[in-house]
């Protein structure tokens, strides 16, 4: 189930424009003490070398971040001027600095308990991930995800006619089905990002819309 190789490819022909040089707006807008209580723990799957990575821990959270390309998190790392601490963590590897921890390898293996976490912040993962694996990924999360917790999602619709992902366009009905049924799901924000990337201009596309979505997680049974 890994895809892995596409990506460690992109990473190495410096393909990644994925990557933005600052902290995510729509992380400082509705995540942070807006959506999670100081000391939670949270997930930031594939999350490359996002500077959110450093700016989570400043709130005072516990951060886990997974990413399987090892060049992202040597970058992250290096850019960061930090010397983890690194400890093998079959099927991969953890690197540790304080209240931030990267495990490095593929997401579908990630070793931890379930509802390990009271928040996710999905970025640029769902998008990430052709559709045959997203209902798999969708529960992977889902069980990571304490009862109660909230996750901040953010998905992507473009005409995929014109252009092929990743990022992969995932419509606002897929995201219903895939999340719905684990607790309420609220859009929240929707932004026109056509002008963000040059490969959006210059496949053609004449929108590209994301949509940012709070799941809050159902209670556990009584």
């Amino acid at each position: 189930m890994s895809q892995i190789h596409p990506w460690e490819n992109r990473w190495r022909e410096g393909k990644i424009g994925f990557h933005l040089p600052s902290i995510h707006p729509i992380l400082l807008r509705h995540g942070g003490p807006a959506l999670w209580q100081e000391k939670s723990r949270i997930l930031v799957p594939l999350c490359g070398k996002s500077l959110d990575l450093r700016a989570l821990p400043e709130f005072g959270y516990q951060v886990t971040g997974i990413e399987a390309v090892p060049a992202a998190v040597q970058a992250f790392f290096g850019e960061a001027k930090i010397e983890p601490t690194v400890t093998d963590v079959a099927p991969g590897k953890r690197f540790e600095h304080k209240n931030l921890s990267i495990w490095q390898g593929d997401v579908f293996a990630y070793p931890a308990e379930p509802a390990a976490f009271d928040g996710i912040w999905d970025r640029a993962a769902l998008i990430a991930l052709e559709a045959e694996h997203r209902p798999a990924y969708a529960a992977r999360m889902m069980r990571l995800l304490r009862p109660e917790g909230k996750m901040l999602l953010v998905s992507m619709h473009y005409d995929q006619a014109r252009m092929q992902g990743p990022p992969w366009s995932v419509s606002d009905e897929e995201v219903k089905q895939l999340y719905g049924p684990y607790g309420r799901l609220d859009l929240v924000e929707t932004v026109e990002v056509l002008g963000s990337n040059p490969r959006f201009l210059e496949s053609g596309l004449s929108a590209v819309t994301e949509s940012v979505w709070i799941l809050s997680r159902n209670a556990a049974p009584a």
